[in-house]
């Protein structure tokens, strides 16, 4: 598995803006298409998170998803991207 604390701070907030992607119905696709392509500055905007504390949640989701997890949503921030 990817190691969440070598992850930078975009690739975490890109995280955050696929969970949304996969669980806001109210937001448009394109919408949510367009905030994982925010830059660094407006996804610390828009999200107004605690990043330490995010990085904890995934830490403590581990035990419950597979092994590649972290690895798969990337490739899908990836595709999203492209």
């Amino acid at each position: 598995m990817t190691n969440i604390n070598q992850l930078s701070d975009l690739e975490l907030y890109r995280l955050k803006a696929l969970e949304q992607y996969h669980f806001d119905d109210l937001m448009p696709e394109e919408s949510k298409r367009s905030v994982i392509n925010f830059s660094l500055e407006d996804l610390k905007s828009f999200f107004m998170m605690d990043l330490e504390e995010f990085k904890l949640e995934l830490i403590n989701q581990e035990p419950d998803h597979p092994v590649s997890w972290i690895k798969d949503q990337l490739k899908e921030i990836q595709n999203l991207l492209d």
